[in-house]
Formats: C-alpha cells, structure tokens, sequence
C-alpha cells in the first residue's frame, strides 16, 4: 500500500493541498504537524513519509484557501442533499468525494465559506481530514467519486446545509415533499437489502475478503486478475477502483440486470417493497 499511498499524496499535492502524516492505524497526526503547525508542502518530504518510511503513514490533507471540505456523518443526509442541488447544478454534486470507515462521506467543493456559517446537525465543514488509502481501525477510506473538485457557485450547497434547516422553504416545499415521498420507497428498498447479499446471489464465485465494514473482491464487471472492487455493508454501496464502476445499491442492481436505474428501481419495489 506505500506506493499507492505516495500516489495519493502526489494527487492531493497537485491539487494544492498540504499534507499530514497520520500515526498507522489511526486518526491522529504525527507530533509537530496540524493545520496551524508544520505541514507537508512538497515532493521530498512527502516521499519519505508516504514512499520511503518503515512506518505505514496515514494521509491526512488540509485544505487551502478557495476549497471546503464537508464531512457528513449521516449517509441519508447526503443523498438528500445531492439530489436537493442537483435541481440546480448537476456538475456540482460530481465532485471528488471519499467514503469514511465510520460510515460518513467527505465531499470536497471550490468556493469561499460565507461569514459567520453554521451547518445543520449530521455535516461539518472541516479544514483537514484523512483521506484513501488511510486504514483506520482495520477499515480503509475509499474514494467514492474520482473526479476533478466541483468549481462554481455554492449557493444552492449552503442554502440546504444551514441551520436552521430550510427543508420545508417556501419556494422548495412542494418539489421536497415529492422527493421525500420517493425517497421513503426507496429507502425501504436498501433497508431491506444488502448489497453484499446481492453480490453473493449473482456473483457466487466471487471470493469476498471482509475488511470492518468494506468487503474486497475481483470486480464483476470487467475482467482482473488483483482484486480492485468493493462493497460497503454499512453504506449498502460499492465502487470499482479500475473501472470506475460505483454507486449504490440500486445501482448495482440495474448493472447487474443491464438496465436503467429507474427501471431497477421499480423491479426492486416488487420484489422487496
């Protein structure tokens, strides 16, 4: 894992981001660094933590000015926000995201914080944070959305992530009543499903090797020969390190059946709702 790790650290650098050496294993920075201390700013130094230390470094970035990190610790919450601002802007919710050993989702976004901010309860706005491939407590952060950092208006991100929360607005309220109505299937859909169960089912073959919450295995969908797929039980969500395959488990349902996510939806209702 180093040199995927040195890799990480080289793409966070090129993102103008600085780095932190995280203690293995954990989520605690290394004496001496921190946001307002000693940070990692160059390829030197990030090759003798990352590529050419005897200790398995944890990666931690911190942000620079004109980029915003939201850490959200409830996964519902930021389905619901991702299908709140993709009405307004769909690019802005295909921004490069990262999934959380504790079950949480850390989205990174371009843009200025406005004064005096507060989020809504479940979602922080943080200055640093670990990032894939960091292990912690034997579970790895995966990267969920690999893609260039969204740049462009906000609005619409801190309209619905404010306290107090705006759901029910006066220009909102009719299209969020419908969405949460649809949502309310389809969250008894994944509730009672589990992608690792599907993935047993239609892939029996297919040897799963469980990591806390991740499972790992050889992708389904394209042909491999070292193991670059996995399923997170907790989140019911999957991704493809190769590929690019990921979503949820709706998702892999419809790329499992070779059909549109809206036509598994409604196949998943009969069968489970």
């Amino acid at each position: 894992m180093t040199l995927e790790m040195y890799t990480s650290a080289l793409d966070w650098l090129g993102r103008g981001f600085s780095l932190l050496p995280i203690r293995p294993g954990t989520k605690y920075k290394a004496m001496g660094y921190g946001v307002h201390q000693m940070r990692i700013m160059d390829q030197q130094i990030a090759a003798q933590y990352f590529r050419d230390s005897s200790m398995r470094w944890n990666l931690g970035v911190v942000a620079p000015q004109g980029k915003i990190i939201l850490d959200f610790d409830d996964w519902d919450l930021y389905i619901r926000w991702v299908k709140f601002v993709k009405r307004f802007d769909d690019s802005m919710v295909r921004t490069y995201t990262e999934l959380t050993p504790g079950g949480g989702v850390h989205v990174f976004l371009s843009g200025d914080l406005p004064l005096g901010y507060k989020c809504r309860k479940g979602v922080e706005i943080k200055g640093d944070v670990v990032v894939a491939p960091s292990v912690v407590g034997g579970c790895r952060y995966e990267v969920f959305a690999e893609l260039p950092i969204y740049h462009g208006s906000l609005d619409a991100v801190f309209y619905y992530l404010k306290e107090p929360c705006p759901d029910r607005g006066a220009l909102v309220v009719s299209e969020m009543r419908s969405l949460l109505n649809q949502d309310g299937k389809i969250a008894n859909i994944k509730g009672r499903m589990s992608i690792v169960e599907m993935m047993k089912k239609y892939y029996p073959s297919v040897k799963l090797i469980r990591r806390g919450y991740f499972h790992n295995s050889l992708c389904p969908f394209h042909a491999e020969k070292n193991p670059s797929f996995w399923l997170n039980e907790k989140l019911n969500t999957f991704g493809c390190h190769a590929c690019g395959a990921r979503g949820d488990i709706i998702n892999f349902y419809a790329l499992v059946k070779n059909i549109t996510n809206d036509q598994a939806v409604k196949d998943l209702m009969m069968l489970y709702a």
